[in-house]
């Protein structure tokens, strides 16, 4: 476990060669960044292309902060080794309009497909 909080968790899965990022609420700005950078540090550490985001959870994120995953963070990750993830999202359609904004401003160089468990989501992790 790299991070346990009242916000987010997140760890390494070895099953599925992972960094995963579990969502609780919505986090203020400087601890969604925090938890996210957490994320590039598993992925360097363990040598990973792969992220398990389960958004369960979570509360829809400002917008500031989707743009800040896409325009800082997502460099740096992709510089760390990061190509595919599994995004786990609930059935509210706010947190899926959020979602679906942070992917397809990404293009088409990385691979993300979307679950409603995170069951699933490992088990297409498995295969990528």
């Amino acid at each position: 476990m790299y991070l346990k909080s009242d916000y987010c968790n997140v760890w390494y899965d070895s099953e599925i060669e992972a960094a995963v990022i579990e969502w609780i609420g919505a986090p203020k700005s400087d601890k969604f960044r925090e938890a996210c950078m957490i994320v590039i540090d598993v992925l360097k550490e363990k040598n990973v292309h792969k992220v398990l985001t389960d958004n369960s959870k979570a509360v829809i994120f400002g917008r500031a902060d989707q743009v800040w995953l896409n325009e800082v963070w997502l460099p740096q990750a992709e510089k760390a080794g990061y190509r595919v993830s599994a995004t786990v999202i609930k059935d509210d359609p706010f947190v899926k309009f959020a979602v679906n904004n942070i992917v397809k401003e990404r293009g088409s160089k990385f691979i993300n497909e979307q679950f409603i468990s995170h069951d699933e989501a490992k088990e297409w992790l498995k295969t990528q």
